[in-house]
């Protein structure tokens, strides 16, 4: 289990320090397009502070977004919201965003990656961009292309190739030759360039070029497989102004190739980390550094596994904070232990009673990891959760069972033993009444050895049945060892008296099962109880309960027999 945690650690961690390496934007939307992750590439590009974009949608009204053309860019036709509104993922759209730093636009080249729940509905958008500023300054200006591509490749890291359909010449910058090798210029468009794209990929990207070229298109963006100076294929993002006669003819094209294979590499990186966080059965939780103090850190992250466990969704979770989980059983002693390692910055471990969205309670161990930037600045707490419901159940059975046979070898009477078990029970099981009747090795009649129920302030105390009642509570334990059959009743069932609902009805309680006890295939007495959860006493534990019954009727018997040989 400590090898599992420290993979999903170690996964986490990486992938934390491989989203702020990158060197695209790098932003993760939710379904309605607020910001929940984000990294400093994104943040410098946008001209913004983390605390400015977190939470920020795409419909806010602080954005300020163009087209090329200088028009208005309406957000409803933006990449988020069209990737939102489509489901499809929408790629290579220039946008020009206000920078409040510079105080000018800044162009960049965006992709948004819808990433949809098994229902179909939108989960979160993941949205990457790159800058293009320099292009577009450049693209903007009328200058000579001898001139444009001299400049152009000082300031650019892209492959800048100019090509004069007319004249049938394409002149390249010296960036192209440094990613692509070295190449003459006035060379024609085949021996240039389409030598050198990969064969398989030729015709469709000949396709492409032939339909933009004969339409009224003034853009191109194409993604392929290109031979790099290495000899080897590189995966470019080739995007090209079209210049057109007063006819509408093209008669130049002005492109740019930029190496995207570290992009896709990062990509294809972030998709698997993706993918090991969501299909692990481990919960994965991420939220903000700070505050400590209440509400606490909000949570910008939770895998599907605490979905499942937690009964949440992630749109429940998101931009609340963990205490969402705590309630009245949450251990106060071990949250306050884990608070103070999180203000130390530490690692911890903590294993607590969590509750999920219908009340439910369950067992939650937790190792929590805090995550650093580049300058060791704290940016965001891990946690890798699972549930241990079920291991610590079966720890405090055990314990129980344990217990009760302690408690059966002092020198107590039988009356009196059975009392405090019956009190034992009902903490253990949440019960709104217990009985345990046994039936006597003299005389073969019922008699009832211990009894305990809630009171009207939910404390536990002993039955005290007035006669006629007492009565009538022996005769439903005799009916059951006449029928030798579980019996179930549900309140508000008039088919049959049942007497004990008048002490169990103080907690509202629902249910009620009369459990016959055998002992080497006679019946030995009756177990009878009354709560609101039928399933937590007896579906969920269904094994233990038998366990504890047949423990019960054994050690009690045996009881009996000591007893009797004592007189």
């Amino acid at each position: 289990m400590d090898k599992d945690k420290e993979i999903h650690n170690a996964a986490i961690l990486s992938g934390e320090e491989l989203i702020q390496n990158l060197q695209v934007g790098f932003i993760v939307q939710g379904p309605n397009s607020e910001i929940i992750v984000c990294n400093d590439r994104a943040l410098a590009l946008l001209g913004l502070e983390k605390d400015q974009l977190l939470g920020k949608t795409s419909f806010d009204p602080h954005w300020r977004v163009i087209h090329e053309d200088g028009s208005p860019f309406p957000v409803e036709t933006q990449p988020v919201p069209r990737a939102i509104a489509t489901k499809l993922p929408v790629r290579n759209i220039v946008m020009g965003v206000f920078h409040p730093k510079k105080s000018d636009f800044q162009w960049i080249l965006v992709d948004a990656e819808p990433h949809l729940q098994p229902d179909g509905t939108i989960k979160q958008v993941v949205c990457s961009f790159v800058d293009i500023s320099t292009r577009k300054q450049f693209e903007q200006k009328s200058i000579k292309k001898a001139e444009f591509i001299n400049h152009l490749s000082k300031v650019s890291f892209d492959a800048i190739w100019d090509w004069d359909i007319t004249q049938h010449t394409v002149l390249f910058s010296d960036s192209y030759q440094q990613l692509f090798g070295s190449i003459g210029n006035g060379l024609d468009i085949e021996s240039a360039i389409l030598q050198k794209v990969h064969p398989q990929e030729l015709p469709v990207l000949l396709k492409s070029v032939s339909e933009v070229l004969s339409s009224k298109a003034t853009d191109w963006i194409y993604e392929h497989s290109y031979l790099n100076a290495d000899n080897e294929y590189a995966f470019v993002l080739n995007r090209a102004q079209i210049i057109r006669d007063a006819n509408g003819t093209a008669v130049r094209v002005i492109g740019a190739m930029q190496d995207i294979s570290l992009l896709k590499k990062e990509r294809h990186r972030l998709e698997l980390l993706e993918s090991v966080i969501t299909h692990t059965n481990d919960a994965v939780m991420i939220t903000e550094a700070e505050p400590f103090e209440e509400p606490g850190p909000k949570i910008l992250f939770v895998n599907e596994a605490l979905c499942r466990i937690s009964g949440y969704t992630a749109e429940e979770l998101i931009g609340k904070t963990p205490r969402i989980l705590q309630g009245p059983k949450s251990d106060r002693e071990v949250l306050k232990k884990l608070g103070q390692s999180l203000r130390n910055w530490e690692s911890c471990e903590a294993t607590v009673i969590n509750y999920k969205k219908n009340g439910e309670p369950f067992w939650l161990e937790m190792s929590i990891s805090p995550v650093a930037d580049d300058t060791g600045i704290y940016t965001h707490w891990v946690a890798i959760e699972r549930d241990v419901t079920l291991t610590k159940k079966r720890e405090f059975n055990n314990q129980m069972l344990a217990e009760i046979r302690e408690m059966f070898g002092r020198d107590i009477e039988l009356g009196e033993l059975m009392q405090q078990i019956m009190e034992r029970l009902m903490l253990h099981f949440e019960l709104g009444l217990a009985e345990y009747w046994v039936m006597g090795i003299e005389d073969n009649r019922l008699h009832l050895m211990g009894s305990a129920c809630r009171d009207s302030k939910n404390g536990i105390s002993a039955t005290n049945y007035p006669k006629s009642n007492n009565n009538e509570a022996q005769l439903l334990a005799a009916s059951v060892v006449a029928s030798s059959q579980m019996a179930v009743w549900k309140k508000g069932d008039e088919t049959i008296e049942f007497p004990q609902w008048e002490y169990a009805s103080y907690c509202k309680f629902e249910n009620a099962f009369a459990i016959p006890l055998f002992f080497e295939k006679k019946i030995s007495g009756v177990f009878i109880v009354a709560l609101n959860n039928a399933s937590f006493f007896y579906e969920k534990d269904a094994s233990f309960v038998e366990a504890l019954l047949e423990n019960l009727t054994l050690l009690v018997h045996q009881k009996q027999l000591n007893r009797q040989l004592d007189q």
